[in-house]
């Protein structure tokens, strides 16, 4: 009898040490959920804020002009060198020729080369080659990914570097677009060619 009741509470104890054991790892697991779900909502520093799956409020600078037929994604364009860079890389060289003196009034002009704000869903302000910002009309059906750009104006005069202008006519050929938070395409000539974008802010 003394066995059978030892033997009992033996059994019990060890079913007691398994629930505890469930019980604790649960406890952790609850722990670490918050903690992933803050992981899951972090934004890389490098990714744009685009609006859901809207572009407007989302800001870009070019990297430069792509081949979609011979890259296999953007990550391997610069290895592949197959990505055309446009000039001025650093708009300081802009403001400098303006007759700025290097600064704090020349430096906003290092990141605004060849850059896109997203203001409605129908207006783009941006630069190109130029100190001038730049006024840029479009359309973007983002159920067939199609975009057309109708006009460009802006302020001031024209474009400084023979790629702005090149800049300028490739936009008004854009014919689709795909995006995520870490890059633009803007496609042209047939889809077969892209201006890459990455991420920026506002300058």
């Amino acid at each position: 009898m003394n066995k059978t009741i030892k033997n009992y509470f033996t059994r019990m104890q060890k079913i007691a040490m398994i629930i505890l054991r469930i019980v604790c790892s649960l406890k952790y697991v609850k722990l670490l959920v918050p903690f992933f779900l803050f992981c899951l909502s972090c934004d890389n520093k490098n990714e744009a804020d685009v609006n859901g799956q809207f572009l407007v409020g989302s800001h870009w600078k070019l990297v430069g002009i792509a081949d979609s037929q011979t890259t296999a994604g953007s990550v391997l364009i610069t290895k592949a060198g197959v990505l055309k860079l446009l000039k001025p890389q650093n708009c300081s060289e802009v403001s400098m020729g303006w007759g700025m003196a290097p600064g704090p009034s020349c430096d906003k002009y290092i990141e605004r080369c060849y850059t896109l704000s997203f203001e409605t869903e129908s207006f783009i302000s941006g630069y190109m080659s130029s100190i001038h910002e730049r006024w840029i009309f479009y359309e973007a059906d983002y159920k067939t990914n199609n975009m057309t750009i109708s006009n460009i104006g802006g302020s001031g005069g024209g474009e400084w570097f023979d790629d702005g202008i090149l800049f300028k006519k490739i936009l008004l050929t854009v014919q689709s677009f795909s995006f995520t938070r870490r890059e633009l395409k803007l496609y042209y000539n047939d889809n077969k060619n892209y201006l890459l974008f990455k991420p920026s802010k506002k300058s």
